[in-house]
């Protein structure tokens, strides 16, 4: 019977046979393999070679075709980023080279691009008011409705064919009503208090609610049949950065006070004078300011989680929090970084309203992006839809982190 030996490795304690020794100089195949791939990736760092396509291109349609386009994987290869951000590219466009962009994403609507032209029609719909009816009746005509967003600044000829199409498109009807939905002008307005009223004979609920369609655009029909927005307009961007001490503004602080359920110490998720919003200080129960109270660790397994706040906005627990079944937590747990987030100046409220856009998602207005599917929260005293107030993106507080944290806010005086 054979000696087993050790690996020659100063690192390994695996055994392996004499025959297999003299074959690989004395290394047990796993620390072969590792030298193997070792070897390679040297070889690629030592090899790889920088190219940039953006370099000497000054035209910002130019820049934002080839950023769409998909690059050839390569490890000898490393693309260099565009410098300036997409979504402030999209901002710098010109009225005429907004249409140029739209044409183009009509160009490749049906073709193996297809991608392309739904990414670049999304963030058209996100980042201007280019009326792009041309690529929408493309879009239409391939038997395609996304990106919804993109229907946002349609025209009464787009609408009304949407309208027509959805009586016998039986195949697109949930997206032919999102499309509708972020028309949402007068008659769009109508024709779904309309149809809530004396539903047509396809009207079911297979995957969204009727009444949750609207919802996908940021709003919801009245009992009176009226329009109610669901986001502030106005919209402050969040950035990373350690912000001071401030009775203006904070994001995530400490609170003396402690969670009813678990006993970990309650955090503020905002501390934010409402005047950061126009006009919000008045549509909040007169406050100009706002507390958003949260627990980190029950906040994971109860969603929505409650809180309230008196006439000044000091918020506190809301006893109408109840305990799930499902239920788990130790109180161990504290992973939002405190104050790293600042103001980084106002933005449209549109600029994140979709979780593909190539932008930052935190901010406080604006319209949110949904991760999931759209869940606006009904406030716990007067049952009605809660507004959408504030959203933090963990991944942009700290590295290797995901998790979107949403805050909405009553605004109805009872």
């Amino acid at each position: 019977m054979s000696n087993w030996i050790e690996c020659s490795s100063p690192d390994c304690r695996n055994t392996i046979l004499p025959a297999t020794a003299e074959r690989t100089g004395g290394l047990c195949m796993p620390c072969v393999r590792a030298a193997v791939r070792n070897e390679s990736e040297a070889d690629v760092l030592a090899n790889r070679r920088g190219v940039d396509l953006y370099a000497g291109i000054t035209d910002p349609v130019e820049l934002l075709k080839l950023v769409h386009k998909p690059h050839k994987y390569d490890p000898l290869v490393h693309w260099v980023p565009c410098a300036i951000p997409t979504d402030r590219l999209y901002l710098t466009l010109r009225p005429d080279q907004q249409l140029r962009m739209a044409g183009y994403a009509q160009s490749l609507i049906g073709t193996q691009r297809h991608d392309e032209a739904e990414a670049i029609l999304g963030c058209l719909g996100a980042f201007t008011d280019v009326r792009m009816d041309h690529a929408l009746r493309a879009l239409i005509d391939h038997g395609s409705f996304w990106p919804y967003l993109a229907f946002r600044n349609a025209s009464e000829e787009i609408r009304d064919s949407l309208i027509e199409r959805i009586e016998w498109d039986a195949g697109h009807r949930r997206f032919i009503r999102c499309a509708l939905a972020w028309i949402g002008d007068a008659v769009v307005v109508e024709l779904f208090a309309r149809w809530r009223k004396n539903p047509p004979s396809w009207y079911d609920v297979p995957f969204i609610p009727n009444e949750s369609y609207p919802q996908v655009a940021g709003w919801e029909l009245t009992d009176d049949d009226q329009r109610r927005d669901l986001y502030f307009q106005d919209c402050v961007a969040l950035h990373p950065g350690t912000a001071e001490e401030s009775d203006r503004f904070q994001v995530i602080t400490n609170r003396a006070d402690t969670c009813q359920w678990c006993g970990q110490a309650l955090v503020n998720l905002l501390d934010v004078s409402l005047t950061e919003l126009t006009g919000a200080e008045h549509a909040i129960h007169d406050c100009d300011r706002v507390q958003v109270v949260t627990c980190e660790a029950c906040a994971m397994f109860c969603d929505p989680m409650y809180g309230t706040f008196n006439e000044h906005g000091i918020g506190s627990w809301s006893q109408a929090n109840v305990i799930p079944d499902y239920w788990s937590c130790d109180g161990e747990y504290s992973g939002l970084p405190r104050s790293s987030m600042v103001p980084a100046g106002r933005r449209s409220a549109l600029a994140a309203a979709d979780i593909f856009l190539p932008t930052t998602f935190s901010q406080i207005g604006g319209r949110p992006a949904w991760v999931d599917n759209v869940e606006y929260p009904h406030c716990p005293v007067c049952s009605r839809t809660m507004m959408f107030l504030a959203q933090v993106n963990h991944e942009e507080m700290e590295s290797y982190c995901e998790g979107f944290h949403y805050a909405f806010v009553c605004t109805i005086d009872v």
